[in-house]
């Protein structure tokens, strides 16, 4: 058969292929094209790290690549092939090979940039930005190759939890006092102080003293931005004696991390003793001038605020006071005479005695 025949393009390819496999460095793959020169520098969400770790990434960022390609040689490019390299377990000789996109005709010294879109997994992550470049024959080539790393990580997850009863913060006995049968509130307030966000959040409330029994759940939070505080309530009826529960939270934080936090709480149950005014006279009787010093005793759970006097016994107070102290009251008239002591206290609830 007469004239010439040449199969270019699958030595062309080959060439290319070659290229993709095997490591070369600049100056090397320059040596072959000493007019076609490219350079490729492959940052992962802006940053160059060229080696390990890289930047630290939260499990699920958004990953931006950005493949910027030079041409550094004396010759137009008329193509420039970006492909991304990745570790893939699946692959033996190379990794995962994604094809990124396609630049035609970069002029000397011109730059163009393209993107791959990703998300951060967990773990020391590396991978390849290729460019392989293409002058007007097939031998016109040129290629390289720059890393890049992240870290990804679950981040800091933490929380914690504060737990207040009647709006104290009681984490140690004896507590507040408080009487028996009235309501007693408990106040529960987490915080996200780690640095990614929580969801699944779970507050949890158990009976310890007297007896202990089984957690009830308090309230159930779907997400706690980081940062963030949100609060919960239950209530119960005061019981006699010495009391402790204790307040648990457990949160989901990136992947399988779980935090929680607990926080005891205490109050003391009094049964509510009655008002009562029980004064005392000496004393009690005697001979006209007669002086008499008279104590303002009572019994009550609350505060007395007022002692009122009726020394004569005429309907009449003769003194008020704000604290209890001694009286003392002269009787110049013979004569019986039956004296008065109300008491209020902090309630409003009044007890007179008379005597």
């Amino acid at each position: 058969m007469n004239g010439r025949y040449q199969q270019r393009q699958p030595i062309g390819w080959l060439f290319i292929l070659i290229g993709l496999m095997l490591p070369m460095t600049q100056a090397q793959a320059s040596w072959w094209n000493p007019r076609f020169d490219v350079t490729i520098e492959t940052t992962t969400n802006g940053v160059d790290a060229d080696s390990p770790p890289g930047s630290e990434l939260l499990l699920g960022t958004p990953i931006t690549w950005t493949y910027t390609v030079t041409n550094t040689g004396r010759r137009t490019l008329q193509r420039v092939d970006v492909y991304d390299r990745a570790p893939d377990p699946n692959s033996w000789w190379s990794g995962r090979l994604t094809k990124v996109c396609t630049l035609r005709r970069l002029k000397r010294d011109e730059s163009q940039r393209c993107t791959l879109e990703g998300t951060a997994k967990e773990g020391q992550y590396r991978n390849t930005g290729i460019a392989v470049a293409h002058g007007r024959r097939w031998w016109q080539w040129d290629r390289d190759v720059d890393r890049s790393h992240y870290l990804g990580t679950l981040g800091n997850p933490s929380i914690d939890l504060e737990k207040t009863t009647q709006g104290q913060d009681a984490d140690v006995a004896p507590g507040p006092e408080l009487f028996v049968d009235d309501t007693v509130s408990w106040l529960f307030s987490v915080t996200n102080t780690g640095d990614v966000d929580l969801t699944n959040v779970v507050i949890t409330d158990e009976q310890v003293q007297p007896t202990t029994t089984s957690a009830t759940i308090v309230c159930e939070i779907d997400t706690l931005a980081i940062g963030q505080t949100q609060t919960c309530h239950t209530s119960g009826t005061v019981i006699e004696g010495q009391y402790q529960n204790v307040g648990k939270v457990t949160a989901q934080g990136h992947g399988s991390s779980v935090v929680n936090d607990e926080d005891s709480s205490y109050y003391n149950g009094v049964s509510v003793n009655p008002l009562a005014a029980l004064p005392s006279a000496i004393p009690s009787s005697g001979g006209a001038p007669l002086t008499v010093i008279f104590t303002p005793n009572a019994t009550t759970s609350n505060a007395i605020i007022r002692y009122e006097w009726d020394f004569e016994g005429n309907g009449s107070y003769d003194r008020s006071e704000t604290v209890g102290r001694d009286q003392s009251f002269t009787y110049n008239t013979p004569g019986t005479y039956n004296a008065t002591l109300r008491v209020t206290d902090n309630q409003g609830e009044q007890a007179p005695r008379v005597w």
